[in-house]
């Protein structure tokens, strides 16, 4: 995309798209400013801020296509230096994730 384009196109958006005569849809979300508030909140080092950035970007794909007003959770645990990952999307476009982790 060109710089043009690209300033054009909202920060947070979650939105579907099909490639026309192709049997190919999708779904796209750009997070912005939502999950930079969210990294800022923490200190996270890059490696867990992008996990943490990856969930909520998930979080936005599958729960804006919920039929149903709510909140779609995903969670993730482990027993490495990433012990917790969590993000929330209400169906409201409202965004939360915290990671807890050994540093």
């Amino acid at each position: 995309m060109g710089p043009m384009l690209t300033s054009q196109i909202p920060d947070d958006l979650v939105g579907a798209f099909q490639i026309e005569g192709e049997p190919v849809r999708g779904r796209v979300a750009r997070l912005g400013s939502s999950v930079d508030e969210i990294l800022r909140a923490h200190d996270y080092p890059e490696p867990v801020a992008n996990l943490l950035g990856e969930a909520c970007a998930l979080a936005a794909l599958v729960g804006s296509n919920l039929k149903f007003d709510g909140r779609l959770i995903v969670e993730a645990r482990g027993a490495g230096p990433v012990r917790y990952v969590v993000a929330d999307y209400d169906t409201s476009g409202g965004l939360r994730g915290y990671c807890r982790f050994d540093p």
